[in-house]
Protein backbone atom coordinates (compact mmCIF):
# COMPACT_ATOMS: atom_id res chain seq x y z
CA UNK A 1 0.00 0.00 0.00
CA UNK A 2 2.74 2.39 0.91
CA UNK A 3 4.57 1.71 -2.29
CA UNK A 4 1.43 2.24 -4.30
CA UNK A 5 0.65 5.48 -2.49
CA UNK A 6 4.18 6.69 -2.97
CA UNK A 7 4.07 5.70 -6.60
CA UNK A 8 0.70 7.33 -7.01
CA UNK A 9 1.92 10.51 -5.38
CA UNK A 10 4.99 10.52 -7.57
CA UNK A 11 2.90 9.99 -10.66
CA UNK A 12 0.51 12.71 -9.59
CA UNK A 13 3.38 15.06 -8.90
CA UNK A 14 4.95 14.29 -12.24
CA UNK A 15 1.64 14.85 -14.00
CA UNK A 16 1.20 18.12 -12.17
CA UNK A 17 4.69 19.14 -13.13
CA UNK A 18 4.00 18.12 -16.70
CA UNK A 19 0.72 20.04 -16.65
CA UNK A 20 2.49 23.07 -15.25
CA UNK A 21 5.05 22.82 -18.02
CA UNK A 22 2.23 22.54 -20.54
CA UNK A 23 0.45 25.52 -19.02
CA UNK A 24 3.69 27.47 -18.99
CA UNK A 25 4.21 26.53 -22.61
CA UNK A 26 0.68 27.69 -23.44
CA UNK A 27 1.34 30.92 -21.57
CA UNK A 28 4.55 31.41 -23.51
CA UNK A 29 2.72 30.55 -26.72
CA UNK A 30 0.07 33.10 -25.84
CA UNK A 31 2.79 35.65 -25.21
CA UNK A 32 4.34 34.73 -28.53
CA UNK A 33 0.96 35.01 -30.24
CA UNK A 34 0.41 38.32 -28.51
CA UNK A 35 3.78 39.52 -29.76
CA UNK A 36 2.88 38.31 -33.24
CA UNK A 37 -0.37 40.20 -32.98
CA UNK A 38 1.51 43.31 -31.97
CA UNK A 39 3.94 42.73 -34.83
CA UNK A 40 1.01 42.40 -37.20
CA UNK A 41 -0.40 45.62 -35.86
CA UNK A 42 2.94 47.29 -36.40
CA UNK A 43 3.21 45.90 -39.92
CA UNK A 44 -0.33 47.00 -40.65
CA UNK A 45 0.49 50.52 -39.58
CA UNK A 46 3.48 50.48 -41.91
CA UNK A 47 1.50 49.24 -44.89
CA UNK A 48 -1.72 51.10 -44.19
CA UNK A 49 -3.13 53.86 -46.34
CA UNK A 50 -1.11 57.04 -46.43
CA UNK A 51 -3.18 59.89 -45.05
CA UNK A 52 -0.57 62.61 -45.25
CA UNK A 53 -2.75 64.34 -47.84
CA UNK A 54 -5.75 64.31 -45.52
CA UNK A 55 -6.04 67.43 -43.42
CA UNK A 56 -7.30 67.20 -39.85
CA UNK A 57 -10.84 68.45 -39.18
CA UNK A 58 -11.16 71.95 -37.83
CA UNK A 59 -11.59 72.34 -34.07
CA UNK A 60 -15.14 71.88 -32.95
CA UNK A 61 -15.93 69.76 -36.00
CA UNK A 62 -16.44 66.15 -34.96
CA UNK A 63 -17.03 64.94 -38.51
CA UNK A 64 -14.15 62.73 -39.62
CA UNK A 65 -12.70 63.18 -43.07
CA UNK A 66 -12.48 60.10 -45.23
CA UNK A 67 -9.06 59.02 -46.37
CA UNK A 68 -7.89 60.55 -49.59
CA UNK A 69 -10.17 63.58 -49.26
CA UNK A 70 -9.48 67.18 -48.38
CA UNK A 71 -11.79 69.73 -46.76
CA UNK A 72 -12.15 71.59 -50.07
CA UNK A 73 -13.81 68.55 -51.62
CA UNK A 74 -10.87 67.30 -53.70
CA UNK A 75 -10.32 63.54 -53.63
CA UNK A 76 -6.67 62.56 -53.95
CA UNK A 77 -5.15 59.11 -54.37
CA UNK A 78 -4.02 57.07 -51.38
CA UNK A 79 -1.80 54.02 -50.98
CA UNK A 80 -3.27 50.55 -51.23
CA UNK A 81 -3.07 48.66 -47.94
CA UNK A 82 -1.81 45.47 -49.58
CA UNK A 83 0.28 46.27 -52.68
CA UNK A 84 1.65 42.71 -52.86
CA UNK A 85 -1.83 41.46 -53.75
CA UNK A 86 -1.89 43.99 -56.56
CA UNK A 87 1.46 42.65 -57.76
CA UNK A 88 0.06 39.13 -58.01
CA UNK A 89 -2.90 40.21 -60.13
CA UNK A 90 -0.74 42.38 -62.38
CA UNK A 91 1.24 39.31 -63.38
CA UNK A 92 -1.87 37.41 -64.48
CA UNK A 93 -1.95 37.28 -68.26
CA UNK A 94 -4.82 39.22 -69.88
CA UNK A 95 -5.80 40.67 -66.48
CA UNK A 96 -7.37 44.13 -66.74
CA UNK A 97 -6.05 46.65 -64.21
CA UNK A 98 -8.72 47.85 -61.78
CA UNK A 99 -9.27 51.18 -60.04
CA UNK A 100 -7.16 49.86 -57.13
CA UNK A 101 -4.11 49.46 -59.40
CA UNK A 102 -4.63 52.87 -61.03
CA UNK A 103 -5.15 54.70 -57.73
CA UNK A 104 -2.04 53.10 -56.22
CA UNK A 105 0.03 53.96 -59.31
CA UNK A 106 -1.10 57.59 -59.21
CA UNK A 107 -0.37 57.73 -55.49
CA UNK A 108 3.21 56.61 -56.16
CA UNK A 109 3.55 59.28 -58.85
CA UNK A 110 2.17 61.95 -56.51
CA UNK A 111 4.86 60.98 -53.97
CA UNK A 112 7.62 61.13 -56.58
CA UNK A 113 6.33 64.38 -58.10
CA UNK A 114 4.80 66.31 -55.17
CA UNK A 115 4.31 69.46 -57.26
CA UNK A 116 2.36 67.64 -59.96
CA UNK A 117 -1.26 68.55 -60.70
CA UNK A 118 -4.14 66.16 -61.24
CA UNK A 119 -3.62 62.54 -60.15
CA UNK A 120 -7.05 62.50 -58.51
CA UNK A 121 -8.72 59.33 -57.31
CA UNK A 122 -10.65 57.77 -60.18
CA UNK A 123 -13.67 57.64 -57.86
CA UNK A 124 -13.64 61.45 -57.70
CA UNK A 125 -15.16 61.52 -61.18
CA UNK A 126 -18.06 59.28 -60.15
CA UNK A 127 -19.26 61.91 -57.69
CA UNK A 128 -21.70 64.68 -58.63
CA UNK A 129 -20.18 67.18 -58.93
CA UNK A 130 -16.73 65.60 -59.48
CA UNK A 131 -14.42 66.10 -56.49
CA UNK A 132 -11.43 67.38 -58.46
CA UNK A 133 -9.36 70.53 -58.72
CA UNK A 134 -10.62 72.52 -61.71
CA UNK A 135 -8.55 74.55 -64.13
CA UNK A 136 -5.09 73.36 -63.08
CA UNK A 137 -2.23 74.00 -65.46
CA UNK A 138 -0.04 71.07 -66.56
CA UNK A 139 -2.09 68.32 -64.91
CA UNK A 140 -1.87 64.58 -65.57
CA UNK A 141 -4.84 62.30 -64.91
CA UNK A 142 -5.80 58.69 -65.66
CA UNK A 143 -9.49 58.31 -66.48
CA UNK A 144 -11.84 55.35 -66.67
CA UNK A 145 -13.71 55.30 -69.99
CA UNK A 146 -16.40 52.64 -70.27
CA UNK A 147 -15.95 48.95 -69.44
CA UNK A 148 -12.42 48.40 -68.16
CA UNK A 149 -10.78 50.91 -70.49
CA UNK A 150 -8.26 53.49 -69.22
CA UNK A 151 -6.80 56.59 -70.88
CA UNK A 152 -4.39 59.30 -69.73
CA UNK A 153 -5.27 62.97 -70.21
CA UNK A 154 -3.14 66.09 -69.82
CA UNK A 155 -2.94 69.76 -70.75
CA UNK A 156 0.87 69.91 -70.58
CA UNK A 157 2.06 72.05 -73.48
CA UNK A 158 -1.53 72.90 -74.51
CA UNK A 159 -3.34 76.18 -75.03
CA UNK A 160 -5.91 77.25 -72.43
CA UNK A 161 -8.85 75.47 -74.07
CA UNK A 162 -7.04 72.34 -75.29
CA UNK A 163 -6.54 68.94 -73.71
CA UNK A 164 -4.80 65.76 -74.91
CA UNK A 165 -6.19 62.23 -74.58
CA UNK A 166 -3.62 59.44 -74.88
CA UNK A 167 -5.54 56.30 -75.83
CA UNK A 168 -3.56 53.18 -76.72
CA UNK A 169 -6.67 51.25 -77.78
CA UNK A 170 -8.60 54.04 -79.54
CA UNK A 171 -11.81 52.05 -79.40
CA UNK A 172 -15.06 53.56 -80.59
CA UNK A 173 -16.94 54.93 -77.60
CA UNK A 174 -20.68 54.71 -77.18
CA UNK A 175 -22.63 57.95 -76.98
CA UNK A 176 -22.91 57.60 -73.20
CA UNK A 177 -19.20 56.85 -72.78
CA UNK A 178 -18.23 59.78 -75.00
CA UNK A 179 -20.51 62.08 -73.02
CA UNK A 180 -18.95 60.95 -69.74
CA UNK A 181 -15.42 61.44 -71.08
CA UNK A 182 -16.21 64.95 -72.34
CA UNK A 183 -17.71 65.87 -68.96
CA UNK A 184 -14.56 64.69 -67.15
CA UNK A 185 -12.33 66.62 -69.54
CA UNK A 186 -14.43 69.77 -69.22
CA UNK A 187 -14.37 69.77 -65.42
CA UNK A 188 -10.58 69.31 -65.39
CA UNK A 189 -9.97 71.96 -68.04
CA UNK A 190 -12.58 74.47 -66.82
CA UNK A 191 -11.87 76.73 -69.79
CA UNK A 192 -13.23 80.26 -70.04
CA UNK A 193 -13.53 79.78 -73.80
CA UNK A 194 -16.79 78.89 -75.55
CA UNK A 195 -15.38 75.50 -76.53
CA UNK A 196 -12.72 72.98 -75.67
CA UNK A 197 -10.54 71.22 -78.22
CA UNK A 198 -9.81 67.55 -77.55
CA UNK A 199 -6.60 66.32 -79.14
CA UNK A 200 -6.01 62.61 -79.68
CA UNK A 201 -2.24 62.49 -80.29
CA UNK A 202 -0.67 59.77 -82.37
CA UNK A 203 0.65 57.10 -80.01
CA UNK A 204 1.52 53.42 -79.88
CA UNK A 205 -1.38 51.08 -80.57
CA UNK A 206 -1.49 48.24 -78.06
CA UNK A 207 -1.79 44.58 -78.98
CA UNK A 208 -4.89 42.91 -77.58
CA UNK A 209 -7.42 44.63 -75.33
CA UNK A 210 -6.36 44.01 -71.72
CA UNK A 211 -3.24 46.19 -71.40
CA UNK A 212 -4.79 49.67 -71.66
CA UNK A 213 -4.28 50.25 -67.92
CA UNK A 214 -0.57 49.45 -68.27
CA UNK A 215 -0.26 51.92 -71.14
CA UNK A 216 -2.16 54.57 -69.17
CA UNK A 217 0.29 54.27 -66.26
CA UNK A 218 3.25 54.22 -68.69
CA UNK A 219 2.03 57.41 -70.39
CA UNK A 220 1.44 59.21 -67.07
CA UNK A 221 4.94 58.23 -65.90
CA UNK A 222 6.51 59.46 -69.14
CA UNK A 223 4.65 62.79 -69.00
CA UNK A 224 5.78 63.51 -65.45
CA UNK A 225 9.35 62.63 -66.43
CA UNK A 226 9.24 65.20 -69.24
CA UNK A 227 8.89 62.70 -72.09
CA UNK A 228 6.52 62.80 -75.06
CA UNK A 229 4.51 59.54 -75.03
CA UNK A 230 3.55 60.11 -78.67
CA UNK A 231 7.14 59.59 -79.77
CA UNK A 232 7.74 56.52 -77.59
CA UNK A 233 7.37 52.82 -78.31
CA UNK A 234 6.95 50.82 -75.11
CA UNK A 235 7.96 47.16 -74.89
CA UNK A 236 4.53 45.68 -74.23
CA UNK A 237 5.97 42.24 -73.44
CA UNK A 238 7.66 43.47 -70.23
CA UNK A 239 5.11 46.04 -69.04
CA UNK A 240 3.45 43.76 -66.49
CA UNK A 241 6.73 42.70 -64.94
CA UNK A 242 7.96 46.28 -64.87
CA UNK A 243 4.84 47.59 -63.08
CA UNK A 244 4.94 44.69 -60.60
CA UNK A 245 8.56 45.51 -59.68
CA UNK A 246 7.68 49.21 -59.36
CA UNK A 247 4.80 48.43 -57.00
CA UNK A 248 7.07 46.17 -54.95
CA UNK A 249 9.76 48.88 -54.73
CA UNK A 250 7.16 51.64 -54.26
CA UNK A 251 8.60 53.77 -57.05
CA UNK A 252 7.44 54.12 -60.65
CA UNK A 253 10.23 54.18 -63.21
CA UNK A 254 9.85 55.01 -66.91
CA UNK A 255 8.64 51.94 -68.79
CA UNK A 256 11.22 50.20 -71.04
CA UNK A 257 11.24 51.09 -74.72
CA UNK A 258 10.73 48.57 -77.51
CA UNK A 259 13.66 47.69 -79.75
CA UNK A 260 11.67 48.58 -82.88
CA UNK A 261 9.08 51.17 -83.85
CA UNK A 262 5.50 50.12 -83.14
CA UNK A 263 2.30 50.83 -85.07
CA UNK A 264 0.74 54.13 -84.00
CA UNK A 265 -2.85 55.35 -83.91
CA UNK A 266 -3.68 58.32 -86.13
CA UNK A 267 -3.79 61.83 -84.73
CA UNK A 268 -7.15 63.58 -84.59
CA UNK A 269 -8.95 66.37 -82.75
CA UNK A 270 -12.49 67.57 -82.19
CA UNK A 271 -14.14 70.69 -80.82
CA UNK A 272 -16.82 70.51 -78.13
CA UNK A 273 -18.97 73.49 -77.10
CA UNK A 274 -19.16 74.30 -73.40
CA UNK A 275 -21.77 76.44 -71.66
CA UNK A 276 -22.91 78.02 -68.44
CA UNK A 277 -20.91 79.11 -65.39
CA UNK A 278 -19.78 75.50 -64.97
CA UNK A 279 -18.21 75.41 -68.48
CA UNK A 280 -19.63 71.98 -69.21
CA UNK A 281 -20.85 70.50 -72.52
CA UNK A 282 -24.55 70.03 -73.17
CA UNK A 283 -25.94 66.71 -71.97
CA UNK A 284 -29.21 65.18 -73.09
CA UNK A 285 -31.86 65.70 -70.44
CA UNK A 286 -30.34 68.91 -69.04
CA UNK A 287 -32.67 71.89 -68.75
CA UNK A 288 -30.93 75.01 -70.08
CA UNK A 289 -32.13 78.54 -70.78
CA UNK A 290 -30.57 81.26 -72.92
CA UNK A 291 -29.70 84.66 -71.45
CA UNK A 292 -31.46 87.42 -73.39
CA UNK A 293 -28.41 89.69 -73.08
CA UNK A 294 -25.22 87.64 -73.56
CA UNK A 295 -26.97 84.77 -75.41
CA UNK A 296 -25.13 82.21 -73.27
CA UNK A 297 -26.97 79.08 -72.11
CA UNK A 298 -27.27 78.24 -68.41
CA UNK A 299 -28.37 75.31 -66.25
CA UNK A 300 -31.15 75.83 -63.76
CA UNK A 301 -28.88 74.55 -60.98
CA UNK A 302 -26.11 77.05 -61.88
CA UNK A 303 -28.11 80.29 -62.09
CA UNK A 304 -31.29 81.86 -60.74
CA UNK A 305 -33.72 80.58 -63.33
CA UNK A 306 -37.43 81.35 -62.81
CA UNK A 307 -39.49 78.41 -61.65
CA UNK A 308 -41.89 78.83 -64.57
CA UNK A 309 -40.36 79.38 -68.00
CA UNK A 310 -42.27 80.03 -71.24
CA UNK A 311 -41.33 81.09 -74.76
CA UNK A 312 -41.89 84.70 -73.71
CA UNK A 313 -39.66 84.55 -70.62
CA UNK A 314 -36.80 87.06 -70.71
CA UNK A 315 -34.00 85.59 -68.66
CA UNK A 316 -30.98 87.58 -67.51
CA UNK A 317 -28.07 85.59 -66.11
CA UNK A 318 -26.21 86.67 -62.97
CA UNK A 319 -23.47 88.26 -65.10
CA UNK A 320 -25.93 90.44 -67.03
CA UNK A 321 -28.26 91.58 -64.25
Amino acid sequence: MTTRLTTTRLITTNNTTSDNKTNNKKTNDNKTDHNKTNDNKTDHSKTGNDISNTAAPAKGNSKKLKRGRKPNGVWKCTANGNPEELVLTIMEEDYWLTDEHIVHAQWLLSKQFPDSKGLHSVLAFESKPPKVQKGDKDFVQILHVGGNHWVTVTNIGCQENRIKVFDSLRQKLSKKEKQKLCSCLAVLLNTSSSNMVIEWPSMQRQRGESDCGLFAVAVATSLLNGEDPGSKSYDQSVMRGHLAVCFHCEELAVFPAASSKCVNNDKKEETIEVFCHCRMPFKNGDFMIECSVCLEWFHRSCDKVPRTVTDKTLFHCMNCK
